[in-house]
């Protein structure tokens, strides 16, 4: 999901849950976007992790509490990080180059 990214096992950072795919619809105002991420599986968390990072999803389909932290500068610009599942534990993954770093949290 995500356009552009790769995402695989994504792991909510509040419940080290898995995330599912979905996509929101995200109003700005008059204009409302379709914004492709993950959300959390536990009943009633709003945690979300799309192109800025891990966030909140309000009931108005708006962003607050934005984790932008860790990201990955690899790229010419700072892209958030994911926590992934793998048979080993967990790891932060960016998602636009694929780097790989020790999960701490």
């Amino acid at each position: 999901m995500l356009t552009g990214r790769q995402c695989e096992n994504v792991v909510c950072d509040v419940h080290r849950t898995d995330m599912r795919s979905v996509e929101v619809r995200h109003s700005m105002g008059v204009v409302t976007r379709v914004v492709e991420g993950f959300a959390c599986s536990v009943a009633g968390c709003v945690r979300f992790f799309g192109t800025e990072g891990y966030n909140d999803l309000t009931d108005k389909s708006e962003f607050a509490n934005i984790r932008s932290q860790p990201s990955c500068s690899r790229a010419q610009t700072a892209d958030p990080m994911y926590i992934q599942r793998t048979k080993d534990g967990l790891r932060w993954v960016c998602s636009s180059c694929g780097y790989v770093t020790t999960f701490s949290g």
